[in-house]
């Protein structure tokens, strides 16, 4: 009985194992620095999840092995636990980079009432390096966001081509005077930070410029 249960063990990981690689990697890229996020993983998902992914290489193995016969002698749990990993890690890549495509995350908002972003500098699309500016004490920043960190021990920002202004709203640095350099400033220190996007960037609602421009010709309409 017990030789039984340990003969079986490998195809029981098959159910555990794939799943738990592909939950875990996806919330672990989603959430890099919430280890919070990563200890509510159920079994159930994880069966589920291993479940699919066992079916569906299943049908695309016979569907292979009526082309290629000898594919037949790579049909070992090692082999299929093997290739179930690597099919679980680009499962959790592709869903984080879908994640980021505007119009998935629109529709994921309108379905489901809520925000599919992990934060609200995603859902501004900061990650796409837009033009920023930032108000500090009696100064302010212009300049390209690289990137933003948001661990709790250290939130900052990151900025290059910078144009930096006093209070009068002088120039007093920019990027051309030195060699290549970056902004590392401290969220905390920050009063406003304005994003500036292109009129093509997706996040841009649809008909703004035309909403914009009936709204400057009614206020020209009214000085006058």
């Amino acid at each position: 009985m017990i030789v039984e249960v340990i003969d079986k063990i490998p195809q029981l990981l098959e159910y555990f194992i794939p799943g738990y690689v592909a939950v875990w990697l996806y919330k672990r890229w989603k959430s890099a620095f919430n280890e919070n996020d990563l200890s509510d993983i159920h079994v159930g998902a994880i069966v589920f999840v291993s479940y699919i992914i066992r079916l569906s290489l299943k049908t695309v193995y016979h569907g292979l092995l009526l082309c290629i016969p000898s594919l037949s002698r790579f049909n070992t749990v090692d082999v299929r636990c093997l290739v179930e990993i690597l099919v679980a890690c680009i499962i959790a890549f592709v869903l984080i980079k879908a994640r980021r495509i505007t119009w998935i995350r629109t529709l994921y908002s309108k379905v489901n009432r809520t925000t599919l972003s992990s934060n609200v500098f995603e859902c501004c699309n900061l990650d796409l390096k837009p033009q920023v500016t930032v108000y500090l004490d009696k100064k302010r920043i212009e300049g390209r966001l690289l990137l933003y960190d948001l661990t709790p021990d250290a939130q900052w920002i990151t900025i290059d081509k910078h144009f930096v202004y006093d209070e009068d709203n002088a120039l007093i640095d920019a990027w051309y005077n030195h060699d290549y350099e970056r902004y590392l400033i401290r969220l905390e220190d920050v009063h406003t930070l304005v994003v500036h996007y292109d009129g093509s960037d997706k996040i841009v609602p649809p008909k703004y410029k035309a909403k914009q421009d009936e709204a400057l010709a009614a206020l020209i309409e009214e000085d006058t």
